[in-house]
């Protein structure tokens, strides 16, 4: 299928697969964004913070859940459940 595409769209694909790849793990920025010498800025970011209440929610619950027994917890799945509505 890939191989069907046009050879600039292929391109495409495989310079963003690449650049994604490059991408830091932990912050998801890219290295040129903070590199001065490629256009970057070691202020590219600022660090701003966001606290959100469905991760709360989640998180406290996932705290609950792992002072449970491991049987009582395989397979467990944590996750937000909107109020079902009649």
């Amino acid at each position: 299928m890939f191989l069907e595409w046009d050879k600039d769209d292929r391109d495409k694909a495989i310079w963003h697969h690449l650049r994604e790849r490059s991408r830091c793990k932990g912050c998801g920025t890219l290295p040129d964004e903070w590199d001065e010498t490629k256009g970057g800025s070691r202020h590219a970011y600022a660090v701003a913070e966001h606290q959100c209440r469905g991760c709360q929610l989640l998180e406290s619950h996932r705290e609950t859940v792992s002072k449970r027994p491991a049987m009582h917890r395989r397979g467990l799945q944590v996750y937000l459940d909107p109020p079902r509505r009649i």
